[in-house]
Parts: structure tokens; C-alpha cells; sequence
């Protein structure tokens, strides 16, 4: 049981640092760096870190460290891509249910406006009745 656990975590371990490289002018005692998205999990260069097989869809960058958001809309003033086709949004924009980002002043402007349109029809509606039931009827 102890020989089994052992060589499950020497595996985990050597598997883990095939995703590292160091660059050859860091310093001895300096940590690696994490690789970026290779194609098909492929580890990258350890000295480099550019991946041999080029990026995973949605990763650009010698390295695969540059994530794109060709599918969604990441727009310069709404946010920035994070990770393939994820943005993060600036202040006054919220995630869109495809990660992409929209702006909530415009969406709460076209609310504030739906709801004025039904007060002023609630009002008018109010308004009609009390006329239609007043009618022939003195106010005392």
C-alpha cells in the first residue's frame, strides 16, 4: 500500500514538471514557469517554452500564452479576453450567457423606459375609467 502511494505520487510529480520550463538566464534557485496551451497537451520547450506542435484552438503566441476570443465579443471598451472566448468585463458591463461581454446601461435604459411606458398607461388607463364612471355625475 505505502510502494503503491509512493509511485503515485513520483508520477504526479515528474508528470506535473513536463508542464515547466526556465529560462537559461534565470537564476538557479528561481522557479519554473507554467507552460501555455500546447496542441494536444504536448509539453512545451524547458528552456524556451514555446511548444513544439503549435497552440490549442483558441491560444496564439509562441509560447500559447495569449488567449483569443474569435467566437465572442470582448470589445475594447466592454472587457478583455482571459481565456479562450472568456472575457472579463469593465465597470458598468456584465458576462453575456456566451461569455462575451454587454453593457448594462443600455439594458437598464431600455427597462427604465419599458417601465415608464407602463406607468403612463396604467395613469391614462386610471384616468379613462374615473371619466367613463364620473360621467353625468356631479362632484360634491
Amino acid at each position: 500500500m505505502k510502494l503503491s502511494s509512493l509511485a503515485l505520487f513520483l508520477t504526479a510529480v515528474v508528470s506535473a514538471d513536463q508542464h515547466y520550463y526556465k529560462p537559461a538566464d534565470s537564476a538557479p534557485d528561481a522557479g519554473g514557469y507554467l507552460c501555455g496551451m500546447c496542441k494536444d497537451g504536448a509539453a512545451c520547450d524547458k528552456v524556451t517554452g514555446q511548444c513544439p506542435d503549435g497552440c490549442e484552438q483558441g491560444y496564439a503566441g509562441s509560447d500559447c500564452q495569449t488567449s483569443q476570443c474569435a467566437d465572442i465579443s470582448c470589445s475594447e471598451a466592454a472587457g478583455y479576453c482571459y481565456d479562450k472566448n472568456q472575457c472579463v468585463c469593465n465597470k458598468n458591463y456584465a458576462n453575456d450567457d456566451e461569455g462575451g461581454c454587454y453593457s448594462m446601461r443600455s439594458a437598464g435604459l431600455k427597462g427604465s423606459a419599458a417601465a415608464l411606458c407602463v406607468i403612463f398607461a396604467a395613469i391614462t388607463f386610471c384616468g379613462l375609467m374615473q371619466n367613463h364612471l364620473m360621467k353625468g355625475k356631479k362632484i360634491e
